[in-house]
């Protein structure tokens, strides 16, 4: 997905495919076609190219092409949202991207 479709050279799936379903529709909320979307800036922290597939538990990928950022969690249901946030947010998205634009990240074990 992050290489809209292609696999080490080997074409997948149509890099229009992959832009259809990991952009945002027009419904209510950052949706794409079974992915979530962060084109309308849903969460203003995050880069609007990101796109993350959740699932039970809050697992989720999480996908940012413009940092060339693929991240997964697997395990347990996080917090409940507090008000007008997500727990996708605040626990996973926004900790990361924070930690990638801290000076010295790279270095840190």
């Amino acid at each position: 997905m992050l290489s809209e479709g292609d696999w080490e050279g080997r074409r997948l799936l149509s890099a229009d495919a992959v832009r259809q379903t990991t952009r945002d529709v027009g419904t209510p909320g950052p949706n794409g076609i079974g992915w979530w979307s962060n084109t309308d800036g849903f969460f203003p922290r995050v880069p609007r190219d990101a796109f993350w597939g959740a699932g039970a538990g809050h697992q989720v990928v999480f996908v940012v092409p413009s940092l060339q950022l693929i991240a997964v969690r697997n395990g347990g249901n996080l917090d409940g949202p507090k008000e007008g946030e997500s727990p996708y947010a605040r626990e996973i998205f926004e900790p990361l991207l924070a930690a990638l634009a801290s000076p010295g990240a790279a270095a840190r074990p």
